[in-house]
């Protein structure tokens, strides 16, 4: 038999107590430091977040995006922000009064619902509010993405009235009070909004069928409607309109890896809190959930008194509770592949990366099995304290289960006190010469948009990891970045990337100034202070090369803030890191301007985007606009045609910015990322892409390759399964560094039966080889041992494929399986170059290496870690198909390739002779 609820003094009083020092919990954490939480601008200029969201178009970023439901911020969030601006609190204090009323709310939520439905006793609810509000999910989300928690700690109120109601009252009245709750989660995460309705609608599917379940069900849907089209009709529109993002951010893989039972019914389901970098775990209080042993076992401990509580027969409510606790099971373990899974797992890991992937981040629906878990342990914790009838025996055992029940619920909250909920890398504030910089592009606005270089996957700067880029809340002029996910085409993605490229390659780019102003920008705004290790950035002294060697069109017109970088007497990242003021604008020329021309004094180009990057680099465009050949346009039948084979098919790895491309494809090489998507590809692009194929084999393949786009480290498409066999022992094949030596394979298939006489496999010089290689051929398998100078003889006879298999020794790390060249196998590569109906130009580029010295102060700074051999160190190799024969003026570029023969030509002072 339940307690009855206590309505008087003492018991608000408790509900003070608690909310107290959960507001002490909150402003405790990081005081004095702005942290990245959800949006810079909640805490910088909420109001001006709250007028750029009226409008679904934000022409002042990125060359125009569609907002990502910025309009969730119009309430509550932003007017909360705003009051606290309006009021001067600190920016920080109104970050953590923020927090503090979710916990609260989280907190008086669970503890006014366990009354409502007579379940647990006064004491035992506060126990479960606090498990509640200090949940995993809570204490891994408040923090870096707090948004995200509303629509969590508002889910008990959206039951609230419906739960009362369900006896007595208005059912009018009781919808209308819970759309309110509704209307008060926002709409910044439409999917976390949905995931905390089904207990409420399970709530009334669970009542008995008559007239007042009709009615409430009628009108609680109809509110709920009211309460959420605010944001659901912009909401369409943004799928209508807006680039397929979805397709470049997370898979499913990534989502539901950690989505196993155990993890689930624990509340660790969230795959971000798992992430952990060289500024070390992205979120330190999720990732103290994930590691710490006592944690753990608190929170299991906490799990099983609620499982233990849902099993008993007196739990009031039981049918819905279970219904809930099996609902969010369900979803939130969907997709999930692993030793134990659905039935139907494989199927809904598949559609969360097509139909369903707006629900792709299935623990968001935490909250479904997170509400009658602590229920349950309401009840359990009230049944052990009223179980004794002996007066003096019931208030030892009331103040022991108080006292246990507490401990394990504060226990499982241990990193909220320990690493904190703060997010890495809080700061005072942004910085002033960002501010100044705002300030002067904004007074020269006229001249055009300003690039914020180099790219970074995440806004991680020197001074703190503001989650949002500074120029977000500041900048009164258009900006654009390479971010992890840019709103924006794909073709608008690959021509950033090209940029990107041609700065991470630290080479003088004579295109450069002429691709920028046509990409209408006028400056370029050098970042030197961001934590590029950690931002996955390029290094500045690579940026800087690549702009002062460009052109003369680009030169820095001025600069604001301190030095940073390059730590006097210190050698900082190999002598790479250079002393520059903190931030640098550079002109690129004349300020480009909007105009019209006609379509007859366009070209074609066919390729990417990044393939007009190539052409002003050649000097062929001749001020020409270049009109991409993605549609047919009868208008431009006559115009001349600019063909270029740099539209490949390649695997890319979305959200890195450098290293994340595979080496070119054949049509037939499958894709080794489950994804929607493999490559920014606008519509058409996939019917024209550039393959290669091989010649004399039929495919090569290996275990794994360290050209891989999610190879660790970043993809080496120099290290392909090809470079094995190009003749050249100056370049190899490499499995993935981060998969080890044991099991690592390569493999060649040919085109038909053939005799193998004699082939010597030479292996590379890496830390470790393998003491031996397995050889698989059409005839079984043998176990050759590998020679000292790093050779295997190998006599495959008569077969289809050749297969060769590292044996590593005992205790072998890391290292990769290592191939420098398998001889007398006679195999070619080309790359094949889409039929054109007419080529007027033909521009064909390798994809090229980098350098790994550079000139500074009179010295040269060598690292071998930037440098970089690049895919086709050999040359190029292209097979072009054209519709009619031509005439062509052939203009070639070469590169000298570093090594013994080109140091002895430097050595005896002798020239290159070129003949054709």
């Amino acid at each position: 038999m339940t307690a009855p609820s206590s309505r008087g003094s003492t018991h608000g009083l408790q509900l003070f107590a608690v909310c107290a020092a959960l507001t002490a919990l909150a402003l405790k954490q990081a005081p004095s430091r702005l942290v990245g939480d959800t949006k810079l601008d909640l805490a910088v200029d909420p109001v001006r977040l709250m007028s750029r969201a009226l409008h679904l178009w934000d022409p002042s970023r990125d060359f125009g995006v569609t907002q990502n439901q910025n309009y969730g911020y119009l309430f509550p969030t932003g007017p909360f922000f705003a009051l606290g601006k309006a009021v001067a609190l600190p920016d920080w204090a109104v970050q953590r009064l923020w927090w503090a009323l979710l916990l609260c709310l989280a907190f008086l939520g669970v503890v006014k619902l366990a009354d409502a439905l007579g379940i647990g006793t006064v004491t035992s609810r506060l126990i479960a509010g606090l498990a509640f509000a200090l949940s995993p999910r809570m204490l891994s989300t408040i923090g870096p993405i707090s948004v995200e928690s509303l629509p969590y700690c508002l889910a008990p109120w959206v039951l609230l009235p419906l739960v009362r109601a369900s006896v007595s009252g208005s059912p009018r009245r009781a919808a209308a009070r819970s759309a309110v709750a509704v209307l008060c989660m926002g709409a910044v995460n439409a999917v976390a909004v949905v995931a905390a309705l089904p207990p409420a609608l399970l709530w009334l599917l669970t009542r008995e069928s008559g007239p007042r379940r009709r009615a409430l069900m009628g009108w609680w849907v109809g509110c709920v409607a009211l309460a959420t089209a605010w944001w659901v009709v912009p909401l369409l529109l943004l799928g209508k309109y807006s680039p397929p993002f979805l397709d470049y951010i997370e898979t499913a893989t990534t989502t539901t890896a950690v989505t196993s039972l155990v993890e689930v019914l624990r509340g660790t389901s969230d795959w971000i809190a798992y992430l952990s970098g060289r500024g070390g775990p992205t979120w330190p209080a999720g990732y103290d959930l994930l590691t710490n042993r006592l944690v753990i076992t608190y929170t299991l401990l906490v799990l099983l008194a609620g499982l233990a509580g849902m099993l008993r027969r007196d739990l009031p409510e039981r049918l819905w509770l279970t219904a809930c606790l099996l609902l969010g099971v369900a979803a939130v373990t969907a997709g999930h592949l692993g030793d134990l899974h659905g039935l139907f797992a494989a199927f809904e890991h598949r559609q969360l990366d097509a139909a369903l992937a707006p629900l792709r981040n299935v623990h968001k629906f935490d909250v479904v099995l997170r509400l009658p878990l602590v229920l349950g342990l309401a009840h359990l914790v009230g049944r052990l304290m009223t179980s004794s009838a002996a007066p003096d025996a019931a208030r030892r055992q009331r103040l022991v289960v108080t006292v246990a029940a507490t401990a394990v619920v504060l226990g499982a909250a241990i990193p909220a006190l320990g690493v904190g909920l703060a997010p890495r890398q809080p700061f005072t504030d942004v910085p002033g010469y960002w501010h100044d910089t705002a300030d002067w592009l904004a007074d020269h606005a006229a001249d055009g948009r300003a690039l914020l270089v180099p790219g970074s996957s995440f806004p991680d700067y020197l001074w703190g990891n503001s989650n949002d880029e500074p120029m977000q809340p500041l900048a009164q002029s258009q900006w654009a970045v390479r971010s992890a996910i840019p709103l924006t085409p794909a073709g608008t993605i690959r021509m950033l990337d090209a940029i990107e490229q041609r700065l991470a390659a630290g080479e003088p780019s004579p295109g450069l100034a002429e691709d920028l102003r046509r990409a209408g920008i006028a400056f370029v705004v050098v970042r030197n202070d961001l934590a590029y290790a950690r931002a996955g950035s390029t290094r500045p002294l690579l940026v800087h090369e690549a702009l002062a060697g460009s052109s003369k069109d680009i030169v820095r017109v001025v600069s604001f803030g301190p030095k940073v970088g390059g730590a006097r007497g210190i050698l900082v990242d190999e002598g790479l890191e250079r002393a520059y003021p903190a931030v640098e604008v550079f002109s690129v020329g004349r300020a480009p301007k909007l105009e019209l021309v006609p379509l007859r004094d366009a070209v074609t180009v066919t390729g990417g985007a990044e393939a007009v990057a190539d052409l002003a680099d050649q000097g062929v465009l001749g001020g020409r606009p270049a009109v991409l050949a993605q549609e047919a346009i009868p208008e431009l039948a006559r115009n001349p045609v600019l063909v270029t084979d740099t539209l490949r098919r390649r695997e890319v790895a979305f959200g890195q910015l450098n290293d994340n491309r595979s080496q070119t494809l054949t049509s037939t090489d499958p894709l080794r990322v489950d994804a929607h998507a493999h490559d920014y590809l606008g519509p058409g692009d996939a019917a024209r892409l550039t393959v290669a194929r091989l010649i004399g084999a039929r495919a090569l393949s290996a275990s794994s390759s360290a050209s891989d786009a999610d190879a660790f480290g970043g993809a080496h498409p120099e290290n392909n399964p090809y470079a094995a066999v190009d003749g050249d022992l100056s370049t190899s094949w490499r499995s993935d560094p981060g998969k080890g030596l044991a099991g690592a394979s390569w493999r060649v298939d040919f085109n038909a039966l053939r005799t193998v006489r004699s082939s010597t496999v030479h292996l590379g010089a890496s830390a470790q080889r393998p003491v031996s290689v397995r050889v698989t051929t059409s005839a079984g398998s043998t176990t050759e041992r590998v020679a000292a100078d790093g050779t295997v003889v190998v006599a495959a006879g008569r077969t289809t494929f050749l297969q060769l298999m590292a044996i590593a020794p005992r205790g072998a790390g890391l290292e990769p399986f290592e191939i420098t060249e398998v001889t007398g196998l006679g195999i070619r590569r080309t790359l094949d170059v889409p039929a054109s109906s007419r080529a007027d130009v033909i521009s064909l580029t390798a994809a090229v290496g980098r350098r790994a010295c550079y000139p500074v102060a009179g010295a040269q700074l060598c690292s071998s870690s930037i440098g970089r051999t690049g895919e086709e160190p050999g040359g190029i190799d292209r097979t072009l198909h054209l519709a009619q024969a031509a005439r062509y003026a052939i203009t070639v570029t070469a590169r000298p390739r570093p090594g013994p023969a080109l140091n002895d030509l430097l050595d005896r002072g002798a020239g290159v002779v070129v003949t054709a």
